[in-house]
């Protein structure tokens, strides 16, 4: 397994983390989560454990019903990626800020 592979599958499974802690943190659990998105408590228990791979829409489901910013929870376990496996040099010589270029759009007239 490469390195670049290992990193995009332990960034999932630490959005999964941060998606779980934050449901705590905001004073839900997982069954009332599942409930409000329609979702088998058992499926979502695989999601936020890391067990399967989260789906984005249900993971932009869980952080609406959460009221949780998606971005916030995304910069949180990329940081601690980073802070686990950080890129190569050779990865970081094409850097791109999404964020930088949403709101260069945005001041466009």
């Amino acid at each position: 397994m490469t390195n670049e592979t290992r990193r995009g599958a332990r960034f999932s499974e630490l959005l999964s983390k941060e998606l779980k802690g934050a449901i705590t943190a905001n004073g839900y659990t997982v069954k009332e989560v599942c409930r409000a998105i329609d979702l088998n408590p058992s499926t979502f228990s695989n999601y936020v454990n890391g067990s399967r791979m989260l789906p984005s829409d249900v993971y932009a489901d869980a952080c609406e019903f959460i009221k949780v910013e998606p971005a916030i929870l995304v910069d949180r376990a990329y940081d601690r990626l980073e802070a686990e496996i950080p890129l190569t040099l050779a990865a970081k010589s094409t850097p791109y800020d999404v964020r930088a270029q949403i709101e260069a759009e945005q001041e466009e007239p």
